[in-house]
């Protein structure tokens, strides 16, 4: 029974990350834009963060 319990709770994690990724994705829409729209200005944006965040973003616009 409690192996069922810690799936169930493993199983709505999942949902979450899901839906926080998902949502994550929705508010990098306007990102993707401004990127075709601009790309000088968002190299400059890229430019002033760290290369672990331009990694985490990139891959989140993947």
């Amino acid at each position: 029974m409690i192996g069922f319990e810690t799936s169930v709770t493993l199983m709505m994690i999942e949902e979450d990350t899901k839906r926080m990724v998902f949502s994550l994705r929705f508010l990098f829409i306007p990102l993707r834009i401004i990127t075709r729209n601009s790309s000088n200005e968002v190299n400059m944006l890229y430019n002033d963060k760290p290369i672990v965040l331009r990694m985490l973003i990139t891959s989140l616009l993947v």
